[in-house]
Parts: structure tokens; sequence; C-alpha cells
């Protein structure tokens, strides 16, 4: 396990849990139907465990620094930088730091799941062009290279 340096991530990259730790926790959350919030929550973290052996918890109203927010977003700092810059990520600033809410690091990190999704199902999507197809026009041009712009 690994402490990070703030109370907002709580990261664990691997984990295994022997049968007897089970029982305890079984124990303590209960193994029946017992169905509230914390037996839940500790449910879902030992099928995640179980699946991929490592878990991040996040407070929901805590702030990452650029660096753990690039751990997360498993891109490298000068990346969220850039996003910072270009506002594509809420940040405020401490003095010289940056400081990202988590809230705003989630639905970025919503959002960039949601667009590679939807660019990878246009591109396996075959491409058809043939001499009919009408040329772009000025606006569709312009607003494809918007989105490349580097301002």
């Amino acid at each position: 396990m690994s402490a990070v340096e703030n109370a907002a991530v709580f990261k664990c990259d691997t984990l295994t849990v022997s049968d007897a730790q089970r029982a305890a926790i079984e124990q303590i959350v209960g193994k029946d139907s017992e169905q509230n919030e914390f037996a839940t929550m500790v449910r879902h973290v030992m099928q995640i465990v179980e699946q991929r052996g490592a878990f991040v918890i996040v407070e929901e109203d805590g702030e990452l620094s650029p660096t753990k927010a690039a751990e997360f977003l498993k891109v490298s700092r000068p990346t969220v930088m850039s996003f910072i810059k270009k506002g594509k990520l809420e940040c405020r600033k401490v003095g010289s730091h940056y400081r990202i809410p988590v809230s705003a690091l989630l639905e970025f990190k919503k959002a960039q799941d949601a667009g590679n999704k939807f660019t990878a199902e246009a591109l396996s999507q075959p491409q058809h062009l043939s001499v009919e197809d009408k040329p772009l026009t000025a606006e569709q041009i312009d607003f494809a290279r918007s989105l490349f712009n580097e301002e």
C-alpha cells in the first residue's frame, strides 16, 4: 500500500485478502442480505480487489495536486497543466500551487472516457468515400480546426 501526501486519496496498488480476513470482513458487514451503505461499499471494494487487486478511494470534496491528478488520469503532469491552462480542467490556485477539486476531476474523467469511447466507435466504422461526396464547407473546416486548435 502506498500512502498519499494529502487526505483526499487513499491508493492501494496491490491487495490480497486471505480467507480469514474475508471471514472477519463478512462478520463486520454481514454476509447475508443486510443492505446498508457501508456494507455495500465494502462489498464493492472486495469485488474490485478480487478482480483487479488495486483500488483508489477518493474523498469527493477533496482536492488533488496536478501530479496526483495526472496519476489518476494516467497522463503526464504537463498534460494536466495544459488542461488547466486551456480551461478544460477546473482548479484553484493556493499561492503558487494548483489544486484540482476531486469532483471536477471525476467529471473530466467521465467526459474523457465518453470521448474516447465515441472516438473508438467512430474509428471502428467503415468509411465510404466516393467522388460524389460533397467537399467540406468553410464553416465545417473552421469547426474541425477549432477542435485541434492549440490556443
